[in-house]
């Protein structure tokens, strides 16, 4: 996990990485998918901390801006704000889920499926390409010569002269 800004991982985010439910399936030499499945309650996290910021905004008639409770906001806008929240997590959960599992994505992840279950959670499936392992054998017998050129006075004139 990627250190924060404090120069420390937070005990929080290695527990929001452990709620994630994950599954690995090889479908070539180096293409995997990754079916992840987000609980209900990380979701419901993520839907009030932005019903929060848009009800610091919100203009609705009967009451006062900053004012609109959380219930009516989620009545009016919920699915929509719902749709952004899932997306805007995404790529995270993406990472989470290759950091859980070990895989190291070679290039963009591609959504598969995307499914709400019945109790508010997530499940996608990510198709990932994977960089390959590479064995090389014999690099203690490699010898490397290393070229060394001493820089003269004239050179350097002459790189001076082309600078003007």
């Amino acid at each position: 996990m990627p250190e924060r800004a404090w120069g420390f991982e937070s005990p929080l985010s290695q527990e929001e990485t452990r709620e994630l439910k994950t599954n690995v399936i090889k479908k070539g030499k180096w293409e995997r998918d990754l079916e992840v499945e987000v609980p209900a309650e990380r979701i419901n996290r993520e839907m009030t901390s932005a019903m929060r910021r848009y009800q610091k905004r919100l203009e609705i008639p009967g009451f006062r801006k900053g004012k609109v409770p959380l219930k009516v906001i989620e009545k009016r806008f919920g699915p929509s704000i719902r749709h952004g929240v899932i997306e805007d997590l995404l790529p995270t959960l993406i990472h989470e889920a290759s950091e859980q599992t070990g895989l190291v994505p070679a290039g963009s992840p591609r959504i598969i499926a995307l499914d709400e279950v019945d109790d508010g959670g997530l499940t996608f499936t990510a198709s990932i390409d994977i960089w390959p392992e590479v064995d090389v054998q014999g690099e203690d017998s490699l010898e490397v010569e290393r070229l060394e050129h001493d820089v003269t006075d004239a050179e350097i004139d002459e790189q001076i002269e082309e600078m003007r």
